[in-house]
Parts: C-alpha cells; sequence; structure tokens
C-alpha cells in the first residue's frame, strides 16, 4: 500500500480485532458489520446484523461497495468539473491580456 486507507470494514469485530487495534491506532475510522456479541466501543460506524449469516454479509458488502461506487463517482464528476473550470478561468485570463495589454508608460 502506498498510503493509508481512508476507512476499513470489518464483518466480525470479534474475528478482526487485530485489524481494529491497529486501524484505531493509526486513527483509521471502522466500520463494522456486528451481532449482539460484539463491543462496539471500538467501531466508528456501527452496523446491526448478523455477521455470521451469508445472506447477511452479502447484503452489507454489496451496499457498501455501492455506496463505495456511487460516492467515487460524485468525487471524479465533482472532481473533472473543478478542472475544466480552472482550465476556463485559465483560457479567460489569457484571453483578456491579449486584448488589453498592458501600456507603459
Amino acid at each position: 500500500m502506498t498510503h493509508l486507507p481512508s476507512a476499513i470494514v470489518v464483518v466480525d469485530p470479534n474475528k478482526e480485532k487485530i485489524a481494529i487495534s491497529e486501524a484505531k491506532k493509526l486513527n483509521i475510522p471502522v466500520i463494522a458489520l456486528t451481532d449482539t456479541n460484539c463491543n462496539p466501543d471500538d467501531i466508528n460506524l456501527l452496523v446491526p446484523g448478523n455477521d455470521d449469516a451469508i445472506r447477511s454479509i452479502r447484503l452489507f458488502a454489496s451496499k457498501v461497495s455501492a455506496a463505495y461506487n456511487d460516492g467515487n463517482e460524485i468525487f471524479e464528476k465533482t472532481l473533472k468539473t473543478q478542472k475544466s473550470a480552472a482550465s476556463l478561468e485559465k483560457k479567460s485570463e489569457a484571453d483578456r491580456g491579449e486584448k488589453d495589454p498592458k501600456v507603459v508608460v
């Protein structure tokens, strides 16, 4: 990995105690699907659910994946808009410079 992740997603906090403790040390938020037998103290975003059932895990993983993809798409659109706005601003500054040359007396 070239940089730290923005967050980690965990399905069973009881089985992933080491990952959660490492994330806590590095101030990385933890998103976790937790059952009633889990300790929610070290989890930043708690999603209640059955962490043993495969259907529950599939649903959780698909929703997390869809949310990531939606957020990434919005981020890319915003970045593209900002880049095009910056290039238009530079172009307009260049056009103004050609039309209104500075007069030196």
